[in-house]
């Protein structure tokens, strides 16, 4: 019987790995982008009918929110909506903090606030959104029944675990793309967040089967 140290164990392993092999896998997939792309840069009809088959992202795909004027770009509906339901405060905090890249110090002179301000704010904003995902029953938590039954290649198991790293999975797989507007957005990827998703749901059964 495993003891609850090691099932604790046992999941920060597997944590480590799923994202290990998820961002070792999208890297992968841009090598091999930017060798297609040099060959067809010397080819330019089959570059541009190669370019004609992908599929365009537009900025309008994600949502946009504002700290002081500076678009904050939100990939996932129900967390632009949890952030919606912020007060004004707390979203700026998170929106200048996580999105913008400030530290503490930044924020608080913006705000005209202390830091130990900032850090409250924060705190209860995460409460906050953390309290709205638990009412729509989208609060996903790995445990070691879980990792086991995904193992074990159970469907619902794994859909389970991509559903726990849906957002880090999102983080990895966009980039920041140059609007009309002259604005800088973030856009994802979705075919690259399949790939790595399918690769992620068979190197999970295949490398830890052995392991647990």
């Amino acid at each position: 019987m495993t003891s609850p140290s090691d099932e604790k164990r046992i999941c920060a392993m597997f944590d480590s790995f799923c994202k290990k092999v998820s961002r070792n896998y999208l890297r992968d997939l841009e090598r091999a982008e930017e060798r297609r792309d040099s060959h067809y840069s010397d080819e330019p009809v089959d570059y541009f009918l190669e370019l004609s088959g992908r599929r365009d992202i537009y900025p309008s795909d994600s949502f946009v929110l504002y700290a002081d004027g500076m678009p904050c770009v939100v990939e996932s509906e129900t967390l632009y909506k949890a952030l919606l339901s912020l007060s004004e405060r707390q979203r700026k905090v998170l929106l200048l903090g996580f999105w913008r890249g400030q530290a503490d110090g930044e924020i608080s002179e913006r705000m005209e606030v202390t830091t130990r301000t900032v850090y409250n704010l924060r705190r209860r904003a995460f409460s906050r959104i953390r309290e709205y995902y638990e009412k729509r029953g989208e609060i996903h938590e790995l445990n070691y029944d879980l990792i086991k039954r995904a193992v074990s290649g159970e469907r619902k198991a794994l859909e389970e675990i991509l559903r726990i790293y849906e957002s880090y999975h999102n983080s990895i797989c966009s980039r920041e793309v140059l609007s009309a507007d002259g604005r800088l957005h973030r856009v994802l990827d979705e075919d690259k967040k399949v790939q790595v998703q399918m690769h992620l749901v068979k190197a999970i059964q295949t490398k830890w089967r052995k392991l647990i």
